[in-house]
């Protein structure tokens, strides 16, 4: 089966570097390009690099950098690796890269494979509430080392961790290349009252473009390995619950199931408490993602969405969710099981507040809550 891959919001999937803001130049065509270091070096004189003091305490450093290439580099006579589209004038903030291949931007397997994953785990919990409550009521927090793996230890066997990996080896999800790029502007937001106004600035990114669209297979079952693994733990009641996922329309409800319920914690983080006294706020963009959270529908059941990438929030790579949702006075009472970070710092998140920050990308005069993909059935006009 073929699906359609819809671009909601800009995506990032980090390939691990940096590049520094000198690589990037604009042209006449509203263009960012990116050039390779190696080819700017060539124009400027080895004197000029010498004199350079990168970690000057004035903190110019920088400046001086960009001001030498932009005086001695002809971009003109150079060809850039790739480009991408651009809202903004010149900037001195390193630009976080996105992976790419042959210089085309894509979103792994890996991605897409661990978010599917993550929707199976949820849809394995929904179905043993009880089982989970018994898990609960008995567990010994001083006794625990690590709360998620106990948990599903408990409901699916001490060996559920080799099985869910082998499980997960079955299902092959295909990379999902893209044509193009733009440069997203990014701000963290921190819900206190006394700081709102100043989201903290992070480097720039590089994305792929929202409003693309791809046809692909997107994932597939390794008929081999699926073989492999129902023979191996043909014994194992856990079974039962996993072989359903060898059909692709339970991936695709399982995949619906879980993004319902991560949209009603985001709509109620942008829409309802967490944003109480920012009534009168001019917090940018705040109207264009609830906009877009209130546009995302489930009422076609052949539509699944993932969030895929960087910057995505914490819920969306955990089962703190599940606990928070269905036993929230554990999940109150017990805390530190699943904040991301050390507990009693300043500014540090609270049960109700958990995530405490978002991430959102700029680009032009739009805000997006980043890494939304929609996918389809596609059909053949």
């Amino acid at each position: 089966m073929t699906y359609k891959i819809s671009i909601l919001t800009p995506v990032h999937i980090s390939s691990g570097n940096k590049n520094a803001c000198f690589l990037y130049h604009p042209d006449k065509n509203d263009h960012f390009n990116c050039y390779r270091i190696e080819d700017l070096l060539q124009f400027i004189p080895p004197q000029k690099l010498l004199e350079l003091q990168p970690d000057n305490a004035s903190n110019n450093g920088k400046k001086d950098i960009i001001k030498l290439f932009n005086n001695y580099v002809n971009y003109n006579q150079l060809k850039p690796q790739y480009f991408l589209f651009y809202k903004f004038k010149s900037f001195s903030k390193d630009v976080t890269e996105q992976v790419k291949s042959l210089n085309k931007p894509y979103i792994p397997g890996s991605s897409i494979k661990g978010a599917i994953m993550n929707a199976i785990i949820f849809n394995l919990l929904n179905d043993n509430k009880e089982k989970i409550k018994e898990f609960l009521i008995n567990f010994n927090r001083n006794l625990s080392k690590n709360f998620e793996k106990e948990l599903l230890s408990y409901l699916f066997g001490k060996d559920f961790e080799e099985i869910f990996k082998l499980f997960s080896s079955c299902i092959c999800c295909e990379d999902i290349f893209f044509e193009t790029m733009i440069l997203c502007d990014s701000d963290r937001l921190n819900m206190k009252k006394s700081n709102h106004k100043k989201s903290q600035e992070f480097s720039k990114f590089e994305c792929i473009d929202n409003l693309q669209e791809k046809e692909t297979k997107l994932f597939m079952i390794d008929q081999t390995r699926q073989k492999v693994f129902l023979n191996k733990y043909s014994n194992k009641e856990i079974i039962k619950k996993l072989r359903i996922f060898f059909n692709k329309r339970n991936i695709i409800i399982a995949c619906r199931n879980y993004f319902r319920t991560i949209i009603k914690d985001d709509k109620k983080y942008f829409i309802e408490d967490q944003f109480d006294y920012f009534k009168k706020s001019d917090f940018e963009g705040r109207g264009q993602i609830i906009e877009f959270l209130n546009s995302i529908s489930f009422d076609n059941k052949d539509i699944c969405y993932l969030r895929v990438g960087n910057s995505t929030n914490y819920f969306y790579k955990s089962i703190s969710i599940f606990i928070k949702n269905n036993f929230n006075e554990f999940y109150d009472n017990n805390f530190s099981l699943f904040a991301p970070i050390r507990l009693g710092k300043k500014n540090s998140p609270k049960a109700d507040t958990m995530p405490k920050t978002r991430i959102i990308f700029k680009y032009d005069s739009e805000c997006y809550l980043p890494g939304f993909i929609k996918v389809e059935p596609y059909e053949e006009n």
